[in-house]
């Protein structure tokens, strides 16, 4: 529950800003992982590419159905931890550092939030 908690918090400095549809959101975020040169994903000990790990979490997301309804649910549901073992995700970037999977996501879906603009109807 805490880690939830801080998850909303941290996001809620960019709501409002991206004016997008969460499939929208979540596509957007999918692609900025993979993207991520020399980011590498690390799942139940074996490490991975961030290409690699993107199509993990797109077939985690399209595992998920309707029961993901936003890029946070995304976050939370895909992108902490395996679901069999339990074991928390991690990356480790190109410098080096090494921080859990959705710390890092939460942190990406804020930035594509902050420099996205609203759309106009």
């Amino acid at each position: 529950m805490k880690q939830f908690v801080i998850t909303l918090v941290l996001l809620a400095f960019g709501i409002g800003v991206f004016a997008a549809t969460p499939e929208d959101e979540i596509n957007a975020l999918l692609t900025e992982v993979q993207n991520q040169n020399g980011l590498v994903f690390i799942r139940n000990g074996s490490e991975y590419s961030a290409s690699q790990a993107a199509d993990h979490l797109r077939v985690k997301w399209k595992a998920g159905g309707d029961r993901i309804k936003s890029a946070e649910e995304f976050i939370i549901y895909c992108g902490t931890k395996a679901s069999v073992s339990g074991v928390k995700y991690k990356v480790r970037l190109s410098n080096g550092k090494e921080q859990f999977a959705d710390e890092f996501l939460t942190g990406v879906l804020a930035r594509l939030r902050s420099h996205e603009r609203p759309r106009s109807s």
